[in-house]
């Protein structure tokens, strides 16, 4: 999310990291390999690696601590330059992005900052080709006539598609032209995990194949055994339309104008059907002028147990899950929690949020306790099933309805006009009839005991000795 929230990208590479990052001498004695040079005359020779070695599962965290520890004992000298490397590098690759005006003398003060450590950086690349021409040849990842005649490079920025040239993102598909997954389990599955799609761009045609999986489970289904006739022709289809995925492309950088923008606000829309739970987070910022910009930032859904859940616990679900996932963008994008608004057209969940969770059963208690430690009850609110865009999520659609300039990349039309004209809370939210089961029931304990009698005639002899009262003076009688 972070490549994505300035103007200019800026990625780079540490060149051969496990190599410049030595091994304690102790350590090299449990590294040692023979070699003879394919002369089986002679006994081999002896060697001991005094690196880090691929293979080692310790390897990436020991580098990865000596760019931390180098970060740390050069961040006076270079303070930008060391939040960033600190922030913004994944294993041996740094991926930021920065404005134009900062782009040239960042890229510079990483390179020094990592050679403190012993760390070359190389293959740099940027979408500005202006940063381009102020990086020597031998540390660019392309040469200077493809910079001269604007040809840069279209590869991977973790995992995902990026062409430097237009500065777009989409998606990283080397396997669509392979043979087509079998109508089995497996194939399903191996197909779906080769779709990688950490932002949920997809979400809502990948939930298809989620679901489809979920069902060769709950009918009992071998991982090699063929798909009934009804589940093979809905995987087949999903599979054909995957190839649409290819075209699918958006811009890396969120915002049009970076100088115009006044404010921002993340939009969480989150929704619940009976076979899926959805959230979606749209950033949308104002400019001075008064225009609104609004994008898909990310996505989440999740699958509804295979025990039937009721539809009111799972839109508390969904809420939950919008939660979280404001936490996470929030963080990434360094916005105020306050800044957020949730949009849900469940009355009842609405409901559940804007009440105290202690009068709840667990279920409903625990997940709504959740939420409003992360957020208040007035940033949620009503909206019409219409206009909940995370109902496609949740539902399911095609690759067709999930394009660049759709609705779900996009957001609906509303959110780039004044919130005051918002379609929402024209329901009120009071108490639903559902949200009755899930109170807790109130239990009076109380002992009834039988009333004992003020004077207990069975325990005296004579009525006179009861009472002092009761006692007369017989010698005045």
């Amino acid at each position: 999310m972070r490549f994505r929230e300035k103007p200019v990208a800026l990625t780079g590479d540490v060149s051969d990291m496990f190599c410049h990052v030595r091994l304690e001498p102790e350590d090299c004695k449990y590294h040692r390999y023979l070699w003879r040079g394919l002369d089986m005359s002679r006994p081999p020779d002896v060697y001991e690696m005094n690196c880090l070695v691929f293979g080692d599962k310790s390897s990436p965290c020991e580098a990865n601590y000596a760019v931390i520890r180098t970060t740390e004992d050069n961040k006076e000298e270079w303070p930008v330059a060391a939040a960033v490397v600190k922030r913004d590098i994944f294993v041996d690759d740094l991926y930021t992005s920065c404005y134009d005006d900062e782009a040239i003398t960042l890229r510079k003060d990483v390179t020094n900052l990592m050679a403190k450590g012993g760390f070359p950086m190389r293959k740099w690349l940027s979408s500005s080709r202006k940063v381009l021409e102020t990086i020597p040849e031998e540390e660019r990842a392309v040469p200077n006539k493809n910079v001269n005649s604007g040809e840069l490079l279209s590869g991977r920025a973790l995992g995902v598609k990026w062409d430097a040239k237009s500065d777009n993102l989409g998606f990283a598909l080397a396997h669509i032209d392979r043979p087509k997954a079998q109508n089995t389990k497996r194939g399903i599955l191996k197909r779906l995990a080769a779709l990688y799609d950490p932002l949920g761009w997809a979400s809502p045609y990948v939930v298809r194949a989620k679901i489809l999986l979920q069902r060769t489970w709950s009918r009992g289904l071998q991982w090699d055994e063929q798909l009934p006739p009804d589940l093979a022709i809905e995987w087949q289809k999903w599979e054909e339309e995957m190839i649409w995925l290819k075209a699918f492309s958006v811009p890396r950088y969120i915002y049009r104008e970076p100088s115009k923008v006044w404010s921002k606000f993340l939009i969480v829309f989150c929704d619940a059907s009976e076979v899926a739970y959805a959230a979606a987070a749209f950033i949308r910022a104002k400019s001075t002028d008064g225009d609104y910009v609004c994008h898909l930032i990310m996505s989440k859904t999740r699958l509804m147990p295979l025990k039937t859940v009721s539809i009111p616990r799972g839109e508390l679900m969904a809420c939950q899950l919008a939660v979280r996932l404001a936490k996470s963008v929030c963080e990434q994008l360094g916005l105020d929690k306050c800044r957020v608004k949730y949009l849900s057209d469940s009355t009842t969940a609405l409901w559940w949020i804007k009440s105290e969770p202690r009068k709840f059963r667990p279920f409903v208690a625990n997940r709504v306790a959740e939420i409003l430690s992360e957020s208040d009850p007035i940033q949620w609110h009503h909206i019409g099933t219409k206009l909940n865009i995370a109902d496609i999520a949740s539902r399911g659609t095609s690759v067709a309805d999930i394009s660049a300039d759709s609705t779900w990349i996009q957001g609906p039309e509303f959110l780039k006009s004044e919130f005051s004209e918002w379609p929402v809370d024209k329901v009120a939210v009071d108490f639903p009839e559902p949200s009755q089961a899930e109170l807790k029931k109130s239990v009076l304990k109380a002992k009834v005991a039988p009333a004992k009698p003020v004077i207990d005639p069975a325990a005296y002899s004579s009525w006179i000795k009861t009472h002092p009262n009761n006692r007369m003076d017989i010698s005045h009688v």
